[in-house]
């Protein structure tokens, strides 16, 4: 009886599932060439290869992860997601503490091959009316959970709302009327 040890090396990007090799054994009556006498054996070996979940995920645009607007405006960020696993992934994306439901998303579930790239828009739009958004710093936590619910990622970025004031100015009369923007 002989004893002998096999390893077998897959690829990064080998696919998702299971996958033969086969092994064949001889064992030489005369070492310098293959005879008759020589025995043989061939073994299957299957191996199951499992999926990988792993990605990146960060907002690219604007690259200070800030952005100012006014009332009434919509500001857009964009968001890289990238599958580095070995097969193809799909990601669910969300906002999570819009509690003035100001922001949208391009995509809110996105399939990615290994290996690429997608691009998601995260879209806030403020509100026309300032004491519905006054004035300061909103932060917008947006999470990206691949398929297998375990790999989470979240990127964070700043909405600037600058203040704005409208003036109205009327006639003594109150028949004419004009609006002024600062």
């Amino acid at each position: 009886i002989a004893y002998f040890n096999v390893t077998i090396e897959v690829e990064d990007d080998e696919a998702v599932g299971k996958q033969t090799f086969k092994v064949k054994a001889i064992a030489k009556g005369n070492a310098s060439s293959y005879e008759e006498s020589d025995i043989t054996d061939q073994l299957t070996l299957t191996v199951d290869i499992t999926q990988i979940y792993d990605f990146t995920f960060e907002t690219t645009s604007p690259a200070s992860k800030q952005e100012k607007g006014t009332t009434g405006a919509t500001v857009d960020y964009t968001i890289k997601l990238k599958n580095e696993g070995n097969d193809v992934d799909t990601f669910n994306i969300k906002v999570l503490d819009d509690i003035n439901n100001w922001a949208t998303l391009s995509a809110y579930t996105k399939s990615v091959n290994p290996g690429q790239e997608a691009s998601i828009t995260l879209s806030i739009t403020i509100p026309g009316d300032n004491k519905d958004a006054p004035a300061g710093n909103y932060k917008f936590t947006v999470q990206c959970t691949s398929e297998d619910k375990v790999t989470i990622l979240t990127d964070q970025v700043t909405l600037i709302i600058e203040e704005s004031v409208d003036f109205e100015l009327k006639t003594l009369d109150d028949q004419n009327s004009v609006s002024l923007e600062p």
